[in-house]
């Protein structure tokens, strides 16, 4: 069983993901994904081993994800289901430029509410904007 991060550590892993990869994991056709055909990975995504990825994960919802593919390969995530509920919902919502990025200002602020709402500090490293 893999070892399960803290809280704090999935939340700096998706929010330095979310800035440097500046846009959502969007297919035209499914809307977002936790892998995007052209190599974007989603909040949840991002998390998700290669080794344990199915394209059968498309298309549910992060409480699935959690409750029974994390737990059944790895430790157990239901200890962070509201904060990757959280986090997924910011990425699927963001509002986004015409050039389909994320408009940065939205998408910081809504990581610092997040942050403040699960009483985690809310860092951004190796960011240039």
């Amino acid at each position: 069983m893999h070892k399960l991060p803290s809280a704090q550590e999935v939340f700096d892993i998706v929010v330095n993901h979310l800035f440097t990869q500046g846009r959502p994991a969007y297919d035209g056709v499914q809307g977002c994904m936790y892998r995007a055909p052209d190599g974007l990975r989603c909040a949840v995504g991002v998390l998700i081993p290669d080794d344990l990825y199915d394209k059968a994960l498309e298309k549910n919802p992060s409480d699935y994800i959690v409750q029974d593919f994390f737990d059944a390969d790895l430790a157990d995530w239901r200890k962070h289901k509201d904060l990757l509920r959280r986090l997924q919902g910011i990425h699927d919502n963001c509002s986004r430029t015409k050039e389909g990025t994320f408009n940065l200002t939205v998408l910081d602020e809504d990581l610092r509410n997040a942050a403040a709402h699960f009483s985690l500090e809310y860092r951004r490293q190796n960011l240039a904007d």
